[in-house]
């Protein structure tokens, strides 16, 4: 996946598909961003943001935030690395990218889990599980979203919430596949 995608950033670039390279470069952040690669996320989604900035493309620009905040998190600036994938977040409300958003709001409190926030995290969490009950198809996104926000229960020391949360997440897959 790499390899085609760094070979469609080229491609992309060498003909002047500014829209192409963009989307290519944000690809490969993901990419980087999945095997932990923080620095090379980070140089990505640094190129996309600004081919996005250049178009206008608001939400294009609000992903590769995400995915700059998150290496600044993951590389020590924590703070500032929070606050650039909270402001992503609140761009892709205010476009109305829901799942955007939601995946945004599970990174986020995949992140304060990370420092063992569970107070800050509950608060992501829940919005992740609340958007994505919301769309259709996305149960394996919703199952690993009520996992998290199960986590940042605990985390946080309230366990009854937790148990709470995993009853319902298990009840609901019980409702469909059962």
């Amino acid at each position: 996946a790499v390899d085609a995608a760094e070979a469609s950033s080229k491609a992309a670039k060498a003909s002047g598909d500014a829209a192409g390279e963009a989307a290519s470069r944000l690809l490969l952040a993901g990419l980087a961003a999945a095997t932990h690669n923080a620095s090379e996320a980070q140089e990505h989604a640094t190129a996309a943001q600004g081919l996005f900035k250049q178009a206008g493309d608001q939400l294009g620009t609000a992903k590769a935030n995400h995915f700059i905040g998150w290496a600044l998190a993951t590389k020590g600036k924590f703070e500032e690395g929070i606050e650039l994938c909270g402001e992503a977040g609140s761009v892709a409300r205010r476009l109305g990218a829901k799942k955007i958003e939601a995946l945004i709001c599970y990174c986020i409190s995949r992140l304060y889990l990370t420092r063992s926030l569970g107070r800050e995290a509950v608060e992501f969490a829940e919005d992740a599980v609340a958007a994505l009950r919301t769309l259709p198809g996305l149960t394996g996104l919703q199952a690993s979203a009520a996992d998290l926000l199960v986590q940042a229960y605990i985390h946080k020391g309230d366990t009854r919430s937790g148990l709470r949360v995993a009853k319902e997440g298990l009840d609901a897959f019980r409702a469909k596949h059962c």
